[in-house]
């Protein structure tokens, strides 16, 4: 069975769930692709994709919804023992925010609440296209980076990043399985569907409690 993912939700999520997959049906071969794109499932040949997109393919796809994730501000103790903790998006404008170049990503910072969108444009000063790299960078106290929940709950957890202006959670997404619609589903296609259906929401519940605990902010 061929999967592709996005890379971070492979790295952070979807490996245990494989082996706890191979356990249950050992006969099952996985071949797993991880990239930093959503690729076409149909050029490429994948039985899964697991993805982001805003936009879903039309109905030659079947698409099941597996939760929802978004994207957090992080930076290092070290870093912030420097520069100060930003308590306002006002206070970004004298900070280093390090820019992520993905496509699924504005090229800006958009904050939203009552009054309105305001945008802050990250600078220049480092720019990376994989958000394991990007979250390395701030862990080497480069600056203030944005970083989706499944990258930034793990470097919370273990101490090398702190999250901050928490009020805010930026760029979400709904996450989908899809995989191509035929009237007779391969078993093992459906088997693995099913458990990620089971498993995902609970890592994004996980991730979820990790970035809303205070104990993992920059106080």
């Amino acid at each position: 069975m061929r999967v592709q993912s996005l890379m971070g939700m492979g790295q952070h999520h979807l490996v245990p769930m494989i082996a706890r997959y191979g356990a249950l049906f050992p006969d099952v071969v996985i071949e797993l692709t991880l990239s930093q794109r959503n690729p076409d499932m149909l050029e490429e040949g994948q039985d899964v994709l697991i993805t982001g997109e805003r936009q879903l393919p039309d109905s030659e796809f079947v698409a099941q919804r597996l939760g929802s994730i978004h994207s957090v501000l992080c930076a290092s103790p070290g870093y912030l023992q420097q520069h100060g903790v930003p308590r306002s998006v006002d206070d970004l404008e004298r900070h280093v925010c390090l820019r992520l170049q993905d496509p699924a990503y504005p090229e800006g910072w958009i904050f939203a609440d009552e009054q309105g969108e305001r945008t802050v444009s990250p600078q220049n000063t480092f720019m990376v296209n994989v958000a394991e790299v990007m979250a390395q960078a701030a862990k080497a106290d480069l600056g203030i980076a944005l970083l989706p929940s499944y990258v930034a709950a793990a470097a919370l957890r273990n101490g090398e990043l702190l999250r901050v202006l928490p009020g805010h959670a930026m760029h979400q997404r709904t996450i989908y399985a899809l995989y191509p619609s035929r009237r007779y589903l391969d078993a093992k296609i459906r088997t693995w569907v099913d458990l990620l259906q089971q498993e995902l929401p609970q890592a994004f519940a996980r991730d979820e409690t990790t970035m809303q605990s205070s104990s993992y902010w920059a106080q």
